[in-house]
This record gives C-alpha cells, sequence and structure tokens, in this order.
C-alpha cells in the first residue's frame, strides 16, 4: 500500500512538473511602452564611462560573467559557477569560471572566448578605455597595457566552451574580483562584429549584438525597441520544449521618442506609458500623481580641467573654482534627478560586500554653498586674463551659464560652449578642452573605478607601443602621492586595507582639485499602478527582467494593430508623395517640349 502510494505521489508530482513546464508559443509576454532615457548614440558598453544614461541601456542589453544586486552582494550572470585554485607554495593563482548554456542575439553561442576578447581588447597599448586598470589583477595585465608583452602573455583564456581560466598576479580577495566582472564595461564582445566594425557596431541595428536578457530591434530618433532576447540562457536544442518567458517575462520594451514631455505625462496618467523618467514629464507634474522613486546611480556631473592650462595648473585656482559654486542651486537646475555632491564618489558606491555606502563612511568632503570670499582670497595677486572656455553638451547649458557667472564673480573670464553630441564627443575624445562638464560614470561597483584612472599607471589612456611612456589622465593630472597611493590600492590583498587606501585618495584628489564634482545623479522615475516586477540593479538602474502588466495579451494585440495601421499611413503619405514629386517633375519635363498633335 505504501509502495502504491509513493508511485502515485510520484506520477501526480511528474504530471504537475510537465503542466509547469507546458506554454503556450504564441504568449512571448507583455509588450511594455516606457521611457527610460533620451535616445543615445553609442551603446558600446566598453565606451560608456562618460555618460550616465548609456547605463540604463547597457545593463540591459549586456551580461558580464556575475551580477551585482541591489544590496551589494554578487551573483551568477553569464557564469554558472567559479572555482579557485590558490597555490602560495607555487605561487599560482587560478580562477575558473563556468558558463551558462547562453546565446548571442544572433543565435550564435556565447564563447569563453569572447570574454578573453573584449579583455584584450580592452587592454589593448592602443585602446583609451579607463576600464583597463579593472583588469590589473590579472597576470601580465599591466605590461600588455604598456606593450612590454604581447596580448597573447595576458593570463586569460578558454581551455573550453565553457571554460574561462583566469591567472592572477597574486592571491585576492576572491569577493573583489567577482564584483569587478560584473562591470558592464567588461561584458564578452564578439570580434568578427566588434573587429570588421569597430566605429559602427553599437551605432544602429544593423551590426548590433546583445549577450543580455534584451536585444534591439529598433534604434532610431524616433523609437528604441528592445526585445526580449530568444536566446538568453535557452539552449537552441530543438529537442528541448524550453519556455522563453523563463528568464525573462516581457516581450518588449518600447520607448516613443516623438512624444513630448506633456504627451509622456498623458500616457503615464492614462495608463498607456508604465514607467517614465521623471526629467521627461512637464515640470511640476511630478506632484500631481504617483510616488517618485529615486535610486542613487553610480554617478557624477563633474568638471574635467585641463591640469597643464597655463591658469589651471595652479591649485589655488582650481580651488577657487570649486569654492565659488553654489552646488545646491546648480543640482537644482540640473533637474530632478541631481543633488549636491558632497565628494566625488557618488552616493551609490558601495563600500564592501554588505552594502554599505563609500559615500557615507567617507564623509562629507565638499561645501554645497559658494564661499565667494575665500574662493576671492586664494585668487589675490594672480593674473586672471587669460580666457577660459567651459565645454558642454547642449541640454546641459543652463547650468554651464551658472558656473560661468559664478567664476566670472570672482573675477575669471569664462566663455561657454554648448555643442551637439557629435562635437562634444570630438573634443572629449581629442581631450583638447580648458574645462569639460561631463557625467562621470563608475564602471564597477566599488570607488577603485572612480578614482584610479586619475593616477597615470592606471588611467587606461593610449600608450606607448614599447612601454617607454605612459600618458596620465586626460585631465593631465598627474601627481607623484596619488600615484603611490594607487599603487599601494593594488597591491592590496584584502578589502579593508583597499577601501582605506581609496578613502585616502578620494581626500588627496578633493584637495588638489584636478576635477570639480557637482552633483550626484539618481535614477528617478514614477511607475504606473499596473507595473509589477521592476527591480533595482546594482548600478542603481532598473531591470525590467520580471516586468509584468495586467492583461497584456489583449493590449498586446491592440498596441500591434495601432502600429500596424500607424505604418499603413505612413506608407500611404510616402506613396502620396512620391506622386506628387513624379507629378511635379512630370510638368516641369512638358515644359521643355512643344506638343503636337
Amino acid at each position: 500500500m505504501k509502495r502504491f502510494v509513493a508511485l502515485t505521489l510520484c506520477a501526480v508530482m511528474a504530471l504537475s512538473a510537465l503542466a509547469s513546464c507546458a506554454f503556450d508559443p504564441d504568449d512571448r509576454g507583455a509588450i511594455i511602452p516606457v521611457y527610460l532615457t533620451e535616445a543615445e548614440a553609442n551603446l558600446d558598453p566598453s565606451a560608456l564611462i562618460y555618460d550616465k544614461d548609456v547605463f540604463k541601456y547597457t545593463t540591459l542589453l549586456f551580461e558580464g560573467l556575475t551580477v551585482v544586486n541591489e544590496d551589494g552582494s554578487v551573483s551568477g550572470g553569464l557564469a554558472e559557477k567559479w572555482t579557485t585554485d590558490f597555490n602560495d607554495e607555487r605561487g599560482e593563482y587560478f580562477i575558473e569560471f563556468t558558463l551558462k548554456d547562453s546565446h548571442w542575439s544572433d543565435g550564435r553561442a556565447l564563447l569563453a572566448d569572447h570574454f578573453v576578447y573584449a579583455w584584450k581588447r580592452l587592454l589593448s597599448p592602443a585602446s583609451a578605455s579607463p576600464a583597463a586598470c579593472l583588469l590589473y589583477d590579472i597576470k601580465n595585465a599591466a605590461k600588455v597595457k604598456s606593450g612590454e608583452m604581447t596580448p597573447d602573455s595576458l593570463g586569460v583564456s578558454a581551455p573550453n566552451r565553457f571554460t574561462l581560466r583566469v591567472e592572477l598576479e597574486k592571491k585576492i580577495d576572491l569577493d573583489l574580483f567577482l564584483e569587478t566582472v560584473a562591470s558592464p564595461a567588461l561584458v564578452p564582445l564578439r570580434y568578427d562584429v566588434v573587429g570588421d566594425f569597430a566605429d559602427s557596431w553599437a551605432t544602429s541595428t544593423e551590426n548590433f549584438l546583445s549577450c543580455g536578457q534584451f536585444s534591439l530591434s529598433a534604434m532610431t530618433k524616433e523609437e528604441y525597441s528592445l526585445d526580449k532576447s530568444s536566446n538568453y540562457l535557452l539552449s537552441l536544442d530543438p529537442g528541448e520544449n524550453q519556455n522563453p518567458n523563463t528568464y525573462v517575462k516581457p516581450a518588449k520594451l518600447h520607448i516613443d521618442y516623438t512624444n513630448s514631455r506633456v504627451q509622456n505625462w498623458n500616457e503615464y496618467v492614462s495608463d498607456e506609458l508604465y514607467y517614465v523618467d521623471v526629467d521627461n514629464i512637464p515640470e511640476g507634474a511630478e506632484s500631481l500623481e504617483g510616488d517618485i522613486r529615486r535610486d542613487d546611480l553610480l554617478a557624477t556631473a563633474t568638471l574635467f580641467l585641463d591640469n597643464e592650462n597655463e591658469l589651471l595648473s595652479d591649485k589655488a585656482v582650481r580651488q577657487a573654482m570649486s569654492l565659488a559654486l553654489d552646488r545646491e542651486a546648480l543640482a537644482a537646475a540640473f533637474g530632478y534627478a541631481a543633488s549636491p555632491a558632497t565628494g566625488f564618489v557618488a552616493n551609490g558606491v558601495f563600500d564592501s560586500s554588505n552594502g554599505s555606502s563609500f559615500r557615507k563612511n567617507g564623509g562629507d568632503l565638499l561645501a554645497t554653498a559658494a564661499d565667494l570670499d575665500a574662493a576671492k582670497a586664494l585668487l589675490k595677486g594672480k593674473n586672471l586674463s587669460q580666457e577660459l572656455t567651459l565645454t558642454v553638451r547642449a541640454k546641459y547649458q543652463t547650468v554651464a551659464e551658472k558656473i560661468a557667472q559664478a567664476w566670472k564673480s570672482i573675477g575669471l573670464k569664462v566663455t561657454v560652449s554648448a555643442s551637439s553630441e557629435k562635437i562634444y564627443n570630438n573634443i572629449l575624445n581629442a581631450q583638447t578642452f580648458d574645462i569639460l562638464l561631463l557625467d562621470y560614470q563608475s564602471l564597477s561597483s566599488t570607488a577603485y573605478s572612480f578614482l584610479m584612472p586619475f593616477a597615470t599607471k592606471f588611467s587606461g589612456n593610449y600608450i606607448d607601443v614599447d612601454g617607454e611612456f605612459t600618458n596620465p589622465h586626460m585631465t593631465r593630472f598627474d601627481n607623484k602621492a596619488y600615484n603611490e597611493l594607487a599603487d599601494a590600492v593594488h597591491a592590496a590583498t584584502n578589502r579593508s586595507e583597499r577601501t582605506k587606501l581609496l578613502h585616502e585618495m578620494e581626500t588627496l584628489l578633493l584637495d588638489e582639485m584636478p576635477v570639480i564634482p557637482i552633483a550626484f545623479w539618481s535614477n528617478c522615475y514614477l511607475t504606473s499602478g499596473q507595473l509589477s516586477g521592476i527591480s533595482k540593479t546594482g548600478f542603481g538602474t532598473v531591470s525590467f527582467r520580471d516586468a509584468s502588466i495586467p492583461n497584456y495579451l489583449e493590449k498586446n494585440e491592440a498596441w500591434l494593430a495601432e502600429r500596424e495601421a500607424m505604418e499603413e499611413q505612413k506608407k500611404e503619405e510616402e506613396t502620396a508623395g512620391e506622386l506628387q514629386v513624379y507629378h511635379k517633375t512630370a510638368k516641369g519635363n512638358l515644359g521643355g517640349f512643344s506638343v503636337c498633335f
């Protein structure tokens, strides 16, 4: 009797398991209209340290070996598991990551070799990414970056498709490395795409590939569409009947850039737009309905100064420029998502794996109110005749004018140059500026990536291929004491020692003032009561992995029908336009001939 009951229970459990595996192949989840942020021109994950908003996309489109969660803990991303082989006697320290079975958005298998390629690309002597220093714990990484060794000497290999073997320079805190490889700058890349289309692969959907939860199906000035990646963590074995909704629930996130702020607000109120960035609705509307959520981003609006400029090379001048700024007023001018900076490292950066805040533990290092008397005292007797140019993105012109006015009030001559995105990026990449306002984005969840690039050897800047010299940070800040602290941080083998040194680095940086922090950024947004399942990532961005809305099958059908009607109307308008052009051309052609009967 007991055996019969046991067999019956097993049969019931098996049937339940089969039922749970059953799914409707036509149900791919909800189409969710959202407004994440403005359209981005380049979604290359290795080029995102100077634009906070790119993170809102790349954390959805790409994934690294690990994932940093909202509380600072680490879990597996594309890595299923990891093992260590630390042998002090032999001086050999290895970590092996076993990858999950996953695929790129075009269906090709994701290989351990794709991590090897991406990391070697980042460490190329010709590369100029500050993310390079994140890999310096790997054996020979710094020497590969300096050109002393070839990329093949890097301690990273792929014994097989699912295994990434990493050899370290020394024994380190494993948790620190696991946090580091969660960086969106260290995700895998494919040579056959990035290598062939280096300048354009991430600027349109034509060659774009993703390895995360979503793929990119539309990327225009009018719209972005992020579709559920059918290949994320799913086997392509046709014999396996897998539910595509297991790992990612929504079918699509759609952003309509033709909407005005008023339209965004109206659609949000009527439950047609389920998520909206507060900076993209009319001023004052945020107080009318709903609760605003504010999640700290790992980004600081910062002024980069050319420390070799004749005037700006004077530390007292740089300090005076900082003292002259009213950060409360400037944060208000930036908008709802900004708060006055009290240090350089942003509020969202973790101090340790238990989720404590670097900023809270480090205290306030900057005043938020202006002190014009102290600023003028520092400038007393100095020649201030040199004219300075403050370069900003066009969207920050109002803030820039306020900054320039504050500096003029202490005797400086400043002109604001509000540039288009293309011109601004050219100036940024060429590093030809007096003062540049940018959104400095942390590439890891700790202060390491915030502070280390200001040390010469860790700047990630262009390096002589023979290893004879290293260029300093783009601000041309090159300080012996700061460089020594960075070397000590790199040599540290445990978290507490490294964290203490990073706090010392921030204090020294803000005394020398090669950069002037203005405001800390947050991700501020409203969500409809109809939207469920969203969560916060360790970078302060939003995860839509489990997002859903009620009655979505009906809403999907209505949305698709509306899109189809819009496409038909567009075709009709294009056809009418072509006919109009044809008639005008034909009429013009007839005007030059005599018509005979």
